[in-house]
């Protein structure tokens, strides 16, 4: 094992090819990890992380990184040692396209493919049947939602996981909650309660609808905490015709802001995107530079709107870092990875011709909006200026923090980063001090690794007192697999666990750590 702080050369390869990997097969079994190190005994539970892992079905690949069939990976941690597995999400998306030997269910940038038995009207009609048809392939996230260990993607469904065996317990349709047709793949808990951000489509405007999961003990008979969803606020869009994406929001002790942002959906696109042959949802999206952002602040106790109109410069924001209140509740401080346009998704693509895609990653920004109760006013009394922290030209992205600090003042921010100083595929971790824009960084050479979770050590006071979790692939080597150990304080590595498998590995998105009981 090389050091961590070396710098070796390695071949340059393009990051979404690390999505277009197929595991052959599942490990339903654990493979025990060779540990190089020490992994603390305290460290005790399941590292869970969800993700792409079969880039095609038959004859069909999928063109996205967003789209492969979900797989869960799970890296279970006991006693100084490490254990490997991993099970495909068994979706209705999932099934149906093995049951047909191809791509049936379009995803984010993939077109389902006709039924090649039939002729000309029969695959017209098979397009316009696909029409609203939902992909439930959850391969986003996975994250405990109450009493729930859950995979979600941005279609509104959530999938029940099995935390011992990783089976597919079932599904969980948030159209019958809300009507949504879309969900942000992030929720936030906070004081036990649940909250997640959809949209729904419908006339006469496009809306944001929060969603609310209560507290076990508020669930007043329902018969799981998933049917005890209720819609606590909802929040028209701007446009009719072209609402905003998103895929997370922040929250505060006493406030929910959403980013109605400069990336929009072209609905007329989208109802006739299968008629047109369009390749995927993604074809359906623009990032529109004359359109500004926009914060909705919601009361997180009663749902009501805030009046502040308040607007800043036009940005794509995928992730939020996170947000607290200062100055009482009339200030909110937000931070989040920000770009300033949609390349980071146009590079995502796995299969391309004579080009090779540079991926990007954001620059982390801080907002401090400033809340004036009963009044609207325009952003320039109501905003700072924004500023990026980093020192040094650091990107990055898949921003984690110590979760017992959400939505509430902190100091340090973990992410998957690149520098403007270094190659592109110079893909390492980072801890960031916002209070200085200093910051730290674990690399290793070959090695690529993804979104970091911090999980604190029992007992801690300290904001960056645990360790750090983060999958890693390997550049060249399909097969390779390992799981890093990084001290969160002095972010020097504290082991590092190699499975030795058959199977391809390919690079993962979002998870979480589940504590031993």
């Amino acid at each position: 094992m090389k050091d961590a702080t070396q710098t070796i050369r390695r071949a340059t390869f393009a990051y979404s090819q690390l999505y277009a990997r197929t595991a052959a097969r599942e490990i339903k079994h654990p493979v025990e990890g060779v540990v190089q190190g020490e992994i603390p005994r305290w460290l005790r539970g399941s590292f869970l992380v969800n993700g792409p892992g079969q880039a095609s079905v038959g004859p069909d690949r999928y063109r996205h990184a967003f789209d492969g069939l979900a797989l869960l990976r799970e890296f279970i941690l006991s006693d100084g040692r490490a254990w490997y597995r991993h099970r495909f999400l068994q979706s209705e998306t999932f099934q149906r396209n093995h049951r047909d030997g191809r791509i049936v269910v379009s995803e984010f940038g993939t077109a389902a493919s006709a039924n090649p038995c039939g002729g000309v009207l029969q695959r017209f009609i098979s397009h316009l049947s696909l029409v609203g048809d939902f992909t439930d392939n959850a391969l986003v996230n996975v994250t405990p939602i109450g009493d729930q260990l859950c995979a979600l993607t941005e279609s509104p469904f959530l999938h029940r996981v099995d935390a011992r065996t990783l089976d597919t317990m079932g599904r969980s349709d948030l159209r019958n909650v809300a009507s949504l047709h879309t969900i942000a793949a992030h929720p936030h808990t906070y004081d036990g309660c649940t909250y997640l951000v959809g949209t729904r489509f419908t006339p006469p405007r496009p809306k944001y609808v929060i969603l609310r999961f209560p507290k076990s003990e508020e669930m007043n008979g329902c018969k799981s905490f998933l049917e005890s969803a209720r819609v606590m606020a909802e929040v028209p869009m701007s446009s009719r015709l072209y609402p905003s994406y998103i895929h997370s929001f922040a929250i505060t002790e006493n406030w929910l802001v959403l980013l109605e942002q400069s990336l929009i959906i072209n609905l007329p696109r989208l109802l006739l995107s299968k008629p047109m042959g369009a390749q995927g949802f993604v074809s359906c999206m623009k990032f529109d530079p004359e359109r500004k952002t926009r914060f909705h602040i919601v009361d997180r106790k009663t749902g009501a709107l805030h009046s502040a109109n308040i607007e800043t410069e036009p940005l794509f924001v995928f992730h939020h870092v996170n947000a607290f209140e200062q100055q009482g509740s009339q200030e909110v401080v937000i931070d989040v990875c920000a770009y300033v346009d949609d390349a980071l998704i146009r590079s995502m693509y796995v299969y391309f011709d004579g080009w090779t895609p540079k991926t990007r990653f954001a620059q982390v920004r801080r907002f401090v909006l400033r809340l004036q109760p009963g009044r609207s006013s325009v952003s320039s009394q109501l905003i700072r200026p924004m500023r990026s922290f980093c020192e040094g030209g650091l990107r990055g992205d898949m921003p984690r923090i110590n979760e017992l600090f959400n939505g509430r003042p902190y100091r340090y921010a973990y992410l998957l980063s690149q520098a403007d100083d270094h190659r592109e595929d110079d893909i390492f971790l980072s801890k960031l001090d916002l209070d200085s824009g200093r910051w730290l960084r674990w690399h290793c050479a070959d090695w690529v690794p993804s979104e970091p979770v911090m999980v604190p050590r029992p007992g801690s006071e300290a904001e960056d007192d645990g360790v750090l979790l983060s999958p890693l692939v390997h550049a060249s080597d399909e097969c390779r697999r390992a799981l890093v150990v990084v001290d969160a304080t002095t972010f020097r590595q504290l082991a590092f666990v190699e499975f030795f498998t058959d199977c391809a590995a390919p690079a993962t998105f979002h998870g979480c750590f589940v504590q031993a009981p």
